[in-house]
C-alpha cells in the first residue's frame, strides 16, 4: 500500500504565488494612489500657470479693452502664447466680440461666454494633437484706479465715466480666455509613471524572493513529514521524522513520530485480537444465522396475522386493497377482464340483538366455510368489515360473474347453517352487488364504489338477491 501526498510538490508554489499575488496587489494600489497624486499635483500646478497669466492680463488689459486698442491687446495675446504649454489667447469685449486673439484670423468672430461665470472659470474644451487644452476664461471689469496708475491718462475723470453709463469700479468691460495644454504635464507625468513602474517592479521581484526563501524554510520539513508518512502508510512503522525545532513543525513532528510509535503498538495489539476475533466472528455468525432463521418465520407469522382475519380466518380488507390494486394494474395493462362481488349477511345486526355477538361470529364463521368452498381456486375471498365479504373473480366476463352471483344467492338460501347453543339450525340469506372492469369501471376506486352501490340497491329492493350496472343503471 502506497500513499501519494500530492500537496509535497506545490506547497511552495502556493505559498510563493499567494504572497507574489499580494505583493503585487499591495504596490499596483499603490502605485495607482501615487499616479493619482502626482497627476492631480501637475495638473494644479498647471492650472496654478494658467490662472496667474490670465490673470496678469486680466488686470494689465482694462485700459486696452476700455479704448479698444487693438495693438496694445495684440501685444498681450502675442506675450501669452510665447509662454510654454500656453496654446491661445484671446480677449474680448463684454458683448463676445473678439478683439484680440493669439490666432488673427479669428479677431472680430463671437466669443461663446457666460457672464455669471465668477471670478475663474477652467473647462477642458478640445483634444488638439493628442493633447488635452483647458480653457481659462476671467471677467475684466473696470476700474478707474487702476487706468490712472496703470496709463498715466488723467483725462479720465470719474464724471466722465458714469456721464457715459459706467461704474466707477467692477465694470464688465470684457473677457480674456488662455487655453493651457497638458502635453509638457503628460510628458512629466510619463517620466513619473516609468519611474514608479520600475520601483513597484523592484519590489515585486525583492518581495518573490524573499517569499521563495521562506518557502524553502516552511516546505523543507513539510517533505519530511510527507516522506515519512507515505512509508508509514506503505507498512513501514519504524521510520521517523528527524526534524527538531522549537516552532509549530517541531511540535508536529513529535506528535507524528508519537504517532507513529503509537500504530506500531496498535498493529501488535489488533494481529493479537484478530486472532480471537475470528473466532468471536465464526460464533457469533453461527449465531446471527439462527437468529435470523428464527426472525424469518417470526416475520412471516406476523405477515400472515396482518392480513388474515382473526374471527374467520380468511383475508381481511387491508389485504383485499393491497391485492386489488396490484391485480387492477396489471388487468389494466394487459386488458383483462376482472370482476367484484361485494356480499353482506342480510339482518345480521338483529340476528346480533336477538341472539348476541357469539352466535353472531358463529353464523359469520358458517357462511365463511361456505364461500371458501364456493370460489375457484384463482378467486380471491376476504372478509370486508362486519358482515360483509367481497370476492375478485379474476379472468371473469360480466355475464359469468351475474351466473356466479345467481347461484351463490340460491346456494346460500337453500342451505341449513347448523345451529348455536339453544338456537336451532339456521336460515340464511345475503344480498350481493356485481361490477366488471373493463364494462362498468376505469378505475380500481370505481369498481369497488359500483359493487357497493349495486349491493345497496339489492337491500332496498328486498334483499336475498343480487344487482349490477348495466349502462349506468342498475339491474
Amino acid at each position: 500500500m502506497s500513499l501519494n501526498i500530492g500537496f509535497k510538490k506545490t506547497l511552495g508554489l502556493k505559498f510563493v504565488s499567494f504572497t507574489a499575488v499580494i505583493i503585487l496587489i499591495i504596490a499596483t494600489f499603490f502605485s495607482w494612489f501615487l499616479i493619482r497624486e502626482e497627476r492631480t499635483l501637475l495638473k494644479e500646478e498647471l492650472f496654478k500657470r494658467g490662472i496667474s497669466i490670465t490673470k496678469s492680463i486680466t488686470t494689465n488689459c482694462q485700459y486696452g479693452v476700455y479704448t479698444e486698442n487693438f495693438e496694445i491687446l495684440n501685444n498681450f495675446t502675442t506675450s501669452a502664447v510665447a509662454e510654454k504649454d500656453i496654446v491661445y489667447a484671446l480677449i474680448a469685449n463684454k458683448e463676445g466680440l473678439i478683439l484680440a486673439h493669439s490666432d488673427p484670423t479669428k479677431v472680430g468672430s463671437t466669443f461663446d461666454f457666460e457672464k455669471e461665470i465668477g471670478d475663474v472659470k477652467i473647462k477642458q474644451s478640445s483634444w488638439i494633437k493628442n493633447q488635452s487644452v483647458y480653457d481659462i476664461t476671467m471677467l475684466v471689469k473696470l476700474d478707474t484706479g487702476k487706468l490712472k496708475t496703470t496709463t498715466g491718462l488723467s483725462g479720465f475723470a470719474v464724471e466722465d465715466l458714469l456721464k457715459r453709463g459706467i461704474r466707477v469700479k467692477d465694470e464688465l468691460i470684457g473677457f480674456v480666455s488662455v487655453g493651457v495644454s497638458d502635453s509638457y504635464l503628460e510628458a512629466r507625468f510619463a517620466q513619473i509613471k516609468e519611474n514608479i513602474f520600475i520601483y513597484t517592479l523592484i519590489i515585486i521581484i525583492v518581495g518573490i524572493i524573499l517569499s521563495m526563501l521562506f518557502a524553502n524554510k516552511i516546505v523543507s520539513p513539510v517533505k519530511e513529514l510527507s516522506k515519512v508518512a507515505s512509508a508509514i502508510a506503505s507498512g513501514d512503522l519504524d521510520q521517523r521524522v528527524n526534524y527538531f525545532s522549537d516552532d509549530e513543525i517541531g511540535d508536529l513532528a513529535l506528535v507524528f513520530n508519537k504517532m507513529g510509535e503509537d500504530l506500531k503498538t496498535s498493529r501488535q495489539e489488533i494481529e493479537n485480537y484478530s486472532k480471537n476475533l475470528e473466532n468471536m466472528v465464526h460464533d457469533r455468525t453461527l449465531q446471527i444465522e439462527r437468529a435470523n432463521s428464527e426472525l424469518k418465520e417470526t416475520k412471516e407469522l406476523y405477515r400472515k396475522l396482518s392480513i388474515i382475519d382473526g374471527l374467520t380466518g380468511i383475508y381481511n380488507r387491508r389485504y383485499f386493497d393491497e391485492i386489488l390494486t396490484k391485480e387492477f394494474e396489471r388487468v389494466k395493462r394487459y386488458s383483462r377482464p376482472i370482476s367484484l362481488m361485494m356480499i353482506d349477511l342480510d339482518f345480521f345486526k338483529k340476528f346480533n340483538d336477538k341472539y348476541g355477538h357469539p352466535a353472531g361470529d358463529h353464523i359469520l364463521k358458517q357462511l365463511t366455510e361456505l364461500l371458501s368452498k364456493f370460489i375457484r381456486t384463482v378467486d380471491f375471498l376476504a372478509r370486508y368489515g362486519g358482515e360483509e365479504f367481497v370476492i375478485v373473480l379474476f379472468e371473469t366476463e360480466k355475464k359469468d360473474a351475474i351466473m356466479l352471483a345467481e347461484r351463490l344467492v340460491k346456494m346460500v338460501d337453500q342451505k341449513r347453517f347448523p345451529g348455536f347453543g339453544n338456537i336451532p339450525e339456521l336460515h340464511l340469506t345475503i344480498s350481493v352487488g356485481v361490477a366488471n372492469f373493463p364494462e362498468d369501471v376505469k378505475l380500481k376506486e370505481e369498481l369497488i364504489k359500483k359493487a357497493d352501490d349495486a349491493l345497496y340497491q339489492a337491500k332496498i329492493l328486498g334483499r336475498n338477491r343480487f344487482h349490477f350496472f348495466m349502462k349506468e343503471h342498475i339491474l
